[in-house]
């Protein structure tokens, strides 16, 4: 019975657990991980609020631009002036 091919793979598979053992880190540098990730959580999220407010920005800057430009026309039949009617305008709305 050729018993060498048994103790090749009984070594290598020795070997693998001796290996996957040695691989697995300790409870201190796994702690420190854990508390390292869980900074790059908190910080990771103070970009949030900026990032919102510039496409909300964005958003009414280009709505803004997209709309025509108002325009008053005055009609008046005694043969008053735009400049007359927005003085009267003034003089009404500034009053209490």
């Amino acid at each position: 019975m050729n018993t060498n091919g048994f103790d090749i793979q009984w070594q290598k598979r020795e070997n693998a657990l001796n290996e996957a053992q040695n691989s697995v880190p300790c409870d201190d540098v796994i702690l420190s991980m854990a508390k390292k990730a869980q900074r790059q959580g908190k910080t990771k999220r103070l970009w949030v609020p900026y990032a919102a407010a510039a496409c909300l920005l964005s958003g009414v800057i280009v709505y803004g631009l997209t709309l025509p430009n108002n325009e008053v026309k005055f009609l008046c039949n005694s043969g008053c002036s735009a400049q007359d009617v927005i003085i009267s305008a003034n003089k009404i709305v500034n009053q209490e």
